[in-house]
């Protein structure tokens, strides 16, 4: 799969909702072959690195009271893992993602 297919696929389900973001982890492969998945995991934590830096994702936990989100740093190690370990992933301390305007915009140039 290439860079912009990823990057496409990301910013369309972090642009509906940051529960929209948990089809990264239960889709998280994309349907990558096995051989290549290693590749394809690094090319997904640069990618979501990349949208974070430039204000197109942000990075959120989830808080169980109230179902509510909050802001929190993006740390690539911790993206690293959650990826390496998101069979099956934990809602309550993996990361969730939602776009910002910017990326909602850049998402629709993608896709049209």
């Amino acid at each position: 799969m290439d860079i912009k297919k990823i990057k496409s696929e990301i910013l369309e389900l972090c642009s509906e909702d940051a529960y929209g973001s948990w089809e990264l982890w239960w889709n998280g492969s994309f349907g990558i072959p096995s051989s290549k998945i290693d590749d394809f995991r690094k090319d997904f934590i640069d990618i979501v690195e990349s949208l974070v830096k430039e204000e197109k994702l942000i990075p959120f936990h989830h808080k169980d009271i109230g179902g509510s989100y909050i802001k929190v740093p993006f740390e690539r190690l911790r993206l690293e893992f959650e990826t390496e370990h998101s069979s099956p992933p934990d809602p309550d301390t993996y990361y969730w993602f939602e776009a910002t305007e910017d990326g909602k915009k850049e998402d629709m140039a993608l896709r049209s």
